[in-house]
């Protein structure tokens, strides 16, 4: 079964975080060595905001719960399969129709080796 795809865009501020995994080794004379590991040497973490009512917000928060586990396109992002472990969702006001206003904060992280379940 392929994965879905996750089509919601964030709002502006989108940030997107890149850490090589390395091991640094140090010596008692201050000499140290740093090598990579792994083929996929980084570590891509990507975080977004997504502000709306009640059913976008809903919408969303739905889509994470059923697909955290096993990945998905994040079309925003150039479509990369990525892993979600956690997410927030504020709600700050109602809106003229009487729904809750509110945000979904996400953090995701790229999935290189993807073993689906």
């Amino acid at each position: 079964m392929p994965l879905p795809t996750f089509t919601w865009c964030p709002a502006p501020g989108a940030s997107f975080k890149r850490s090589p995994r390395l091991i640094d080794v140090r010596y008692g004379d201050g000499y140290a060595h740093r090598v990579t590991t792994g083929i996929n040497i980084f570590d891509d973490t990507l975080s977004s905001v997504f502000n709306g009512d009640v059913d976008y917000v809903g919408a969303i928060d739905l889509f994470l719960m059923q697909n955290f586990l096993k990945g998905f396109y994040f079309e925003f992002f150039g479509n990369i399969v990525v892993t979600c472990d956690s997410w927030q969702v504020t709600w700050t006001d109602r809106g003229a129709d009487a729904k809750m206003i509110g945000s979904l904060q996400m953090e995701t992280r790229r999935a290189y080796n993807f073993q689906g379940v």
